[in-house]
């Protein structure tokens, strides 16, 4: 029983052993046993692959030179110079560990910035917000953002892109009712950060203003074209390749109010997350990020190919990046209660077979080759295939390598 407290990991859900005992590049090791990892890539957070030769050469020497003293490390000083080069507007960055506190951090901030205290989000955002039970809007739904906004809300936290891609009109309609009702907008790229380009994925998002390069239109309804720019951005996971580390970023102004609540924790200080991030920078700046797009989108040809050819139902994303897939009921087979899980269970212990750690995510990382795709596309051929003569098997009783699984996992990976 994994006691870790990690969803993600925990062996209940993921159906993987709850321990490894080494990784590099996209392998991993589990009780003596090397798989090959088509899943969650330690949930987004090794684009360069596992144990990177280079970013651990650069914490070592950290090491060597002390990780922790009464003054901050002048790595810090660095990095956040590095962030004012990748933001093109005047930011300030403070540093955390995680993604969650991060998320916690920037909430703050945010309302030190307004008198209105209510805060509406939409989507994943870490625990500590769910715990906050922010009242939630649905993802490209206009009406619903509708409902939960009002004049007492002064902060709108936004998890940029995930499942779907932001429409114009979504992103548009919150642009607007930001600048209107002076609402703070912090976006959550903990996710979708350095997966898409050389910073956020908020980059991509262009709304119409009436204001052009810094001058405002004389004409009536004349619009131009502008990049989002929200005022917090939190960044995790990804920046630092499998080091504790995340930033919050924000304009300048935003983020001279941080003193406004005592935000303070002993560890932000310490140097190991930053120079992981740091190196970890350098090296993603050097690299072409359509790789991960196009690594995505021919594992999600992979999910395609395997539905047609056995005829099992699922639902694919639209996200490369950030590939998953559901399955989806078929009412020519008998009972469909929670068929997701259900073949889902099949689908990891059918890979788990063929040494390969996967699920229903895939999350790509520059390590990850056509030899590799090859390999997956062969376990999941026969894991599709097992699912296909299983269908009209009420237990789900299978036979993989001469052991039996009779279980029916709530197999759910995030």
């Amino acid at each position: 029983m994994n006691q870790l407290g990690l969803y993600s990991k925990n062996s209940e859900y993921n159906g993987y052993s709850e321990y490894y005992t080494k990784c590099k590049n996209v392998y991993v090791w589990q009780d003596g046993q090397k798989y090959l990892d088509c899943g969650i890539m330690g949930i987004g957070t090794s684009l360069l692959g596992y144990n990177n030769k280079q970013v651990n050469k650069a914490v070592k020497k950290a090491i060597d030179k002390g990780v922790f003293s009464s003054s901050n490390c002048y790595e810090e000083k660095l990095l956040a110079q590095k962030m004012q080069e990748i933001h093109d507007f005047e930011c300030i960055t403070r540093f955390a560990r995680t993604g969650g506190e991060s998320m916690m951090i920037a909430l703050q901030i945010a309302l030190n910035n307004t008198d209105k205290k209510e805060a509406i989000q939409t989507g994943y955002s870490g625990w500590l917000l769910e715990n906050l039970k922010l009242k939630k809007f649905k993802y490209n739904d206009i009406e619903s953002l509708k409902k939960v906004l009002n004049k007492n809300v002064g902060v709108i936290v936004l998890d940029i892109v995930r499942n779907e891609y932001p429409t114009k009109e979504f992103m548009q309609y919150i642009y607007d009712v930001c600048k209107k009702q002076n609402i703070i907008l912090v976006v959550d790229e903990i996710t979708a950060g350095f997966k898409f380009n050389y910073g956020g994925f908020y980059k991509n998002i262009y709304v119409e203003d009436n204001i052009d390069n810094g001058c405002i239109s004389t004409k009536q309804n004349e619009k131009f074209p502008v990049q989002l720019k929200p005022d917090i951005i939190v960044y995790g996971k990804a920046i630092s390749n499998g080091f504790a580390f995340s930033m919050i970023v924000g304009k300048k102004h935003i983020m001279e109010n941080a003193n406004k609540s005592f935000i303070s924790s002993t560890y932000w200080t310490e140097r190991i997350g930053t120079v992981a991030c740091l190196k970890t920078l350098e090296l993603l700046e050097k690299q072409n990020f359509d790789y991960l797009y196009k690594v995505g989108l021919a594992v999600q040809k992979i999910w395609y190919k395997m539905s047609k050819k056995y005829k099992v139902l699922i639902e694919i994303n639209q996200i490369p990046q950030l590939a998953h897939f559901k399955f989806l009921p078929d009412k020519r087979y008998g009972n469909q209660e929670n068929i997701h899980n259900k073949y889902l269970t099949i689908f990891v212990n059918v890979l788990l077979s063929q040494n390969i750690l996967g699920g229903c995510v895939f999350y790509s990382c520059f390590k990850h080759r056509a030899k590799h795709l090859l390999e997956y596309e062969r376990a999941c051929d026969t894991a599709f295939k097992t699912i296909s003569n299983n269908r009209d098997t009420p237990k789900f009783v299978i036979k993989i390598n001469n052991w039996k699984l009779i279980k029916d996992l709530p197999v759910k990976i995030r």
